[in-house]
């Protein structure tokens, strides 16, 4: 399924810039709360653009000039993404993997800007921040979405016959969702790879055989939608030992006989450790947009885990 979305673009001026060459149409666009300005020349090329309030910036640059930038930054492993979505913890986390509950406190982007709060992760309002607990153990009563959770989209295929084919052959037998969460993970984590490569939808995960996280949480609702368990995508972050704190990351939901469970197939969690804190759930770009807002603009402190 895909949705259109009105995009509201205005031009506000013809001008020059110290960065960029010759006159320019200076155009801001609107889409889903997001806000970008773009300078396009007489060629129709966008020659700069501001984009994320601001965090985002690019500008038309030679093949030549482009090409040494990537080589560049390939040979000195360039973590400059990384290290500028890094949401930092003062004190490393012993294994987070093994977490069954942590207590933190999140300041994020603003009060239009709040984290799901269910069983599993309540967050409630203080003086400064939001004071949040995540019991890893906990699953939450379908809300009514699970109606939702069982259709296909353009990212999570799940009626495509490859899907329900190879989603009927992982079942065999198994009749419950608990069984058939474990067929898939075990599944997923012996035949995709874990890479940090770009794939946009769960076809795309099984042509290649490999994904990041993004890619390992599409492929696995994609299978468990085709199996007839409501499932959703979550996006949030997760504790990184190897960087010290919190990354962005992508993982899963589904509706057990006992509730709504996190699961991570990027990590083989048949319940997603404490250190997952959901922002978004949803795989299409409007539910994606709010995520933006959270990068950059939050503070984590753990108060507690274990």
């Amino acid at each position: 399924m895909q949705a259109t979305t009105l995009a509201d673009q205005r031009i506000l001026a013809y001008e020059t810039s110290e960065l960029f060459e010759g006159p320019a149409y200076k155009v801001q666009t609107d889409l889903l709360g997001l806000h970008s300005t773009t300078w396009i020349d007489a060629r129709g090329l966008p020659v700069f653009e501001l984009g994320m309030n601001g965090a985002m910036i690019s500008a038309l640059e030679e093949e030549r000039v482009a090409k040494s930038y990537l080589t560049s930054a390939a040979v000195n492993k360039d973590e400059a993404i990384v290290d500028w979505s890094l949401v930092k913890a003062p004190l490393p986390l012993r294994d987070p993997r093994q977490a069954r509950f942590m207590r933190f406190a999140l300041h994020g982007p603003g009060p239009d800007r709040v984290p799901p709060s269910d069983a599993r992760q309540r967050c409630a309002a203080s003086a400064r921040d939001l004071l949040c607990e995540i019991d890893s153990g906990g699953t939450t009563r379908d809300d009514g979405s699970s109606a939702a959770a069982l259709l296909p989209s353009g990212t999570v295929q799940s009626r495509d016959p490859i899907v329900r084919h190879l989603a009927a052959s992982i079942a065999g037998d198994r009749t419950s969702a608990d069984d058939k969460i474990d067929a898939v993970l075990a599944w997923i984590d012996q035949n995709i790879a874990k890479e940090a490569i770009d794939t946009f939808s769960a076809l795309d995960v099984l042509d290649a055989r490999r994904a990041e996280c993004q890619g390992h949480a599409y492929v696995y609702a994609a299978l468990m939608r085709a199996l007839d368990v409501p499932t959703r995508v979550v996006n949030g972050l997760v504790y990184s030992p190897d960087f010290g704190g919190f990354l962005y990351h992508t993982w899963a939901e589904s509706l057990t006989e006992s509730g709504w469970r996190a699961v991570d197939p990027t990590f083989n969690q048949r319940r997603a450790d404490a250190t997952h804190i959901a922002l978004v759930r949803g795989e299409s770009l409007a539910e994606l947009i709010p995520l933006i807002d959270w990068v950059g603009n939050t503070r984590i402190e753990v108060l507690e885990a274990r």
